[in-house]
């Protein structure tokens, strides 16, 4: 019995053994009762918030589950540190629970944060215009980046170190860092641009810097184009901001434009028919745009008499417009071959004269 007094008044760096086993029998428990208390709890919770209407309650309780459970070690922690009366670990202890404590606050409002991000689309659909997917998951991402940002903050400042002059000693390196990041910062606000302003979404066919394709990702530094070739361009933000844009989703119609030249051996008869022809043939169909056909008799060139045909197809598939430009073509070719007349090529008529020989 001596010895096991002798030994529970022994000191291990200026804490008693009988401490030292209390504190941790203390946090032991409080680790159990994590596990106990937060089922029970929660679970009640839970059940609870099934029964309501609104997920608003799912969501804090998802929020908060993580959090919760950490708390009892933080808890623990605190009640152990009653019973380790070591003067020269105080401050340390103390800077650490502070420190344990700004986490838990800060991990709750990320938890938060990441699990509302449906209220943003919420909130901005009932101002008006829903804003783009791309830009709430902007906004989640840099809300989270300042949350981190301030919860370091806060535990430099529990362990007193001077925010104001950390700040401020990092002017020079931010002064560097801005003149580095310059570009990096040009593709930021560009982004920005593209994600206010809208011009194209993840899908949509564009051309832009004489690039035409597909939106494969539209990233913070730069947007992601699949061309035709099915090669990957990656342009940055800055340089989409400030360009023109054709989108090609957006037009729910394509255009035609073509020249049809015949021979010269055309006569007026002929032509006013094919003319006539063509644009009844054209306007006929179900996929064209009527008010946008003009077949008319343009100009004489140097080897073809030209006629001017154009249409708008009612389709922003390039495949649909392919193939209702081919089956137009086709029916051309056979109101000019049906009528009699043909299609002219670039050709140059010579005429030569014999020369009487002159005599010597």
């Amino acid at each position: 019995m001596e010895f096991l007094t002798n030994l529970l008044n022994e000191n291990i760096f200026g804490i008693s053994v009988q401490n030292l086993l209390i504190a941790t029998a203390i946090f032991a428990f409080c680790v159990f009762l994590r596990s106990f208390l937060s089922n029970i709890i929660l679970g009640v919770l839970k059940r609870l918030s099934r029964k309501t209407k609104t997920k608003v309650d799912d969501k804090l309780i998802n929020a908060f589950e993580e959090p919760f459970k950490f708390s009892f070690i933080v808890l623990g922690f605190y009640l152990s540190k009653q019973f380790l009366h070591v003067e020269k670990f105080k401050i340390f202890f103390s800077n650490f629970l502070s420190s344990l404590i700004v986490f838990v606050i800060f991990w709750t409002i990320f938890r938060l944060v990441n699990e509302f991000n449906a209220i943003i689309a919420i909130f901005s659909s009932r101002l008006g215009k829903p804003l783009n997917k791309d830009i709430e998951n902007f906004i989640i991402k840099s809300s989270k980046v300042i949350i981190i940002i301030l919860g370091f903050l806060m535990i430099l400042q529990s362990w007193g170190v001077n925010i104001t002059a950390f700040i401020a000693s990092l002017g020079l390196g931010g002064l560097a860092f801005a003149l580095a990041a310059k570009d990096t910062a040009s593709n930021l606000f560009g982004s920005l641009v593209i994600f206010a302003d809208r011009p194209f979404k993840v899908g949509d066919t564009i051309e832009l810097n004489g690039i035409e394709g597909s939106v494969e990702e539209i990233g913070i530094r730069s947007t992601r184009i699949r061309t035709y070739e099915r090669s990957l361009v990656a342009i940055p933000n800055a340089i989409v901001a400030h360009s023109s844009i054709a989108n090609w989703t957006k037009r729910n119609k394509r255009r035609c434009k073509i020249y049809i030249g015949l021979t010269y051996d055309t006569n007026s008869t002929q032509m006013e028919k094919i003319i006539s022809e063509i644009a009844k043939m054209i306007k006929g169909r179900k996929d064209i745009d009527k008010d946008s056909v003009a077949v008319y008799f343009e100009d004489f060139d140097e080897s073809s008499l030209n006629i001017l045909c154009h249409y708008h197809v009612q389709t922003t598939s390039w495949t649909a417009f392919l193939q209702a430009k081919q089956e137009i073509n086709m029916q051309i070719m056979k109101i000019v071959e049906e009528n009699g007349s043909d299609f002219a090529f670039p050709s140059r008529t010579i005429y030569t004269q014999a020369l009487q020989p002159k005599e010597i």
